[in-house]
């Protein structure tokens, strides 16, 4: 409809089945309602409502008759007049009143796969309003009874076939399904399981809507497994195989660690006892050498009967013995540390002396092996108190290691410097006074660096092969790092293969 005032066409439609499809003449009434002469009779077109209210065969008009274009208005626009095939109609609009009372909607059956559930209130009603709708808690259904037909209507009876229904399944969708009194029932097929609510509302000859609905809700109950008690058995279960699963993975996990654990410690043994035969290999080896040049020299004395034994020869029995004896003190003193019997013996001594006469020790070792062979000090005697003993273990095994290494023509180095606390140190040093650092270097073999990390630890020998022909216990790096660390200092090691070797140690002495 072209609307002049505001320069725009509107589109009426409503939403049921008596607004008209083809028009065959329009006019309008003194209050601007439209109406309409149509196959099926008159229409009004309340402009107000804008509700179609149709006029048919109920009212003595009767169907295709109406004539194209064919319609006049009088002067007061109170009566209209349609043409048709064997005459006109006349509408007189001021006598044609709407019907203002509101029509109560019914549901007069709900039926499960052909079943109808009985409306108990419907039976035994007192007045009009006792049945509009089911009453009581809402109908139980099992889940394979899910095809639903309702039927419903409208107790206004002017004109039933004039009254218009919408209905809705609350629960599947919220829009409203429009019908005509031709068309009373409603059917929903393989309903999912939840709450419904059926809702329905109609209009009374008039098209006046009565926006009380009637309703009837059920409910289409889960199947057994699919119900809430099911859902928390699945749940319960769930959460019993989580525990249970999890139960088994960690016995299981713990299996595999204790089976690595005994594995790796079987492993350790193992090689444990491999190394306690290479050492107690080697330790005989060690024993043998100098016993063997006693035995010799003993045997020599014997053979040639000349029982006065000359320097030279006393002294060989004298180093030799006196070399048993280290090596035997170094497995004594390794089983103390182990039973954490071992202590300090400490006395007051010049260290740059001490380390200069074990370094002097080796003198004679040098010159037959032709090797260059110093000492160096950054002072000429400094006093203290440390364990004297303890620092000639550490040295001899060193310097004893660095010619065992090192090849003849190569060179040895024993370097010392004294130390003095820097006042300025964020962090004072933890030596009461003072500490040396002495270090021994040679250009031997050198150690693989894969092996650097392990050098301290007992029974390990360097796996190069050359180092492996040279016999040793093993011992006395272990020693060596145990001592330093009794006399509150530290050691490190430096080394390239074929190039060079150096130990450095700090070795603190105390004033008091």
């Amino acid at each position: 409809m072209y609307e002049a005032s505001l320069d725009k066409f509107n589109n009426f439609k409503e939403n049921n089945a008596y607004s008209p499809k083809i028009v065959s003449a329009i006019e309008e009434d003194y209050n601007g309602n439209i109406w309409m002469s149509t196959r099926n009779g008159i229409t009004k077109f309340n402009i107000k409502t804008q509700r179609f209210i149709p006029f048919g065969v109920e009212d003595g008009i009767n169907e295709n008759q109406f004539l194209f274009n064919s319609s006049t208005v009088n002067t007061q626009k109170n009566i209209i007049y349609f043409g048709c095939t064997d005459g006109f109609y006349s509408v007189f609009t001021t006598k044609l009143t709407p019907q203002t009372i509101l029509p109560t909607t019914v549901i007069t059956s709900f039926a499960i796969l052909g079943k109808t559930q009985e409306n108990k209130a419907m039976n035994s009603f007192k007045n009009i309003n006792e049945f509009y709708t089911y009453s009581g808690a809402p109908i139980e259904l099992p889940y394979n009874q899910n095809n639903i037909a309702v039927n419903f209507s409208s107790l206004d009876l002017t004109t039933p076939n004039k009254n218009q229904y919408a209905y809705k399944l609350k629960g599947l969708n919220n829009y409203w399904v429009y019908t005509s009194a031709s068309n009373r029932n409603a059917n929903y097929n393989d309903l999912s399981p939840g709450t419904y609510t059926f809702m329905v509302k109609s209009t009374n000859s008039d098209g006046a809507w009565n926006d009380t609905p009637a309703e009837v809700s059920f409910i289409i109950n889960p199947p057994i497994w699919k119900s809430i008690w099911a859902i928390i058995a699945y749940v319960l279960l769930g959460i019993l195989i989580i525990y249970i699963g999890s139960i088994l993975i960690r016995r299981w996990y713990l299996l595999k660690k204790n089976l690595v654990k005994e594995t790796v410690s079987r492993e350790k043994d193992n090689e444990l006892n491999r190394m306690k035969m290479i050492f107690f290999t080697d330790i005989s080896h060690e024993l043998r050498t100098p016993l063997s040049l006693i035995l010799g020299t003993i045997e020599k004395v014997v053979k040639e009967k000349k029982f006065t034994l000359s320097p030279l020869t006393s002294q060989r029995i004298y180093n030799n013995t006196l070399r048993m004896h280290r090596l035997i003190n170094q497995i004594m003193d390794i089983r103390k540390f182990d039973e954490g019997k071992f202590k300090l013996k400490v006395s007051k001594n010049d260290i740059v002396k001490d380390i200069n006469t074990i370094k002097n020790a080796f003198n004679d070792f040098a010159k037959i092996y032709e090797i260059d062979y110093d000492f160096m000090s950054n002072t000429k005697k400094t006093s203290g108190w440390y364990d004297v003993d303890l620092l000639e273990k550490i040295l001899f095994n060193l310097v004893s290691n660095a010619f065992k290494y090192t090849a003849k023509n190569g060179k040895i180095t024993v370097n010392l410097d004294v130390i003095k606390p820097n006042k300025n140190e964020s962090e004072p040093h933890p030596f009461n006074g003072k500490y040396i650092r002495c270090s021994v270097r040679d250009n031997g073999l050198g150690i693989p660096k894969k092996d650097l990390e392990f050098i301290f630890d007992r029974y390990y020998q360097a796996t190069k092969s050359q180092r492996n022909q040279i016999p040793g216990t093993g011992i006395g790096m272990e020693l060596v790092h145990k001592l330093i660390e009794r006399h509150h200092g530290t050691i490190k090691v430096e080394s390239e293969e074929n190039v060079y070797t150096e130990f450095t140690f700090l070795y603190s002495y105390f004033k008091r």
